[in-house]
């Protein structure tokens, strides 16, 4: 139905409990604004890998060269995106900077690796689409 719908799975499974942990630990040892930091670094990691996703998705049915053009386009705008995002919020707020760095690198980390679960699954799916064509 939905063609997100690996996607979604993946990252409830894997992302949710992690978030769930660190939101506990957070709580369990009194560090609300270390919880609070944790989770705008996620956020924002979030927001960028689920566009990826998206955008990768949309081409996947494309040409190669179009698709690794979008891809390598959008691994350079996200690290613009993360580095001035890390500027603003170094010099303009006073978070817990190990907090969003961990939650932001983190969850970058883990999401990212889930985004190419995701887009594995789509080409296996392509090529064997393709296959039972030429059959």
């Amino acid at each position: 139905m939905n063609k997100f719908n690996s996607f979604h799975s993946l990252f409830f499974v894997f992302y949710c409990p992690a978030l769930l942990i660190a939101a506990l630990v957070y709580f369990l040892t009194g560090y609300y604004v270390n919880l609070y930091a944790f989770l705008l670094g996620s956020s924002v990691s979030i927001i960028l890998v689920y566009s990826s996703a998206v955008a990768s998705s949309r081409v996947l049915s494309r040409s190669m060269s179009l698709f690794l053009g979008i891809v390598l386009g959008g691994i350079i705008l996200r690290m613009i995106i993360v580095v001035t995002v890390s500027i603003i919020v170094v010099k303009t707020t006073d978070l817990n900077l190990i907090s969003f760095f961990a939650g932001l690198f983190g969850s970058f980390i883990l999401l990212q690796v889930l985004d190419m679960i995701y887009i594995q699954k789509q080409f296996r799916k392509r090529e064997a689409e393709t296959d039972e064509r030429t059959e």
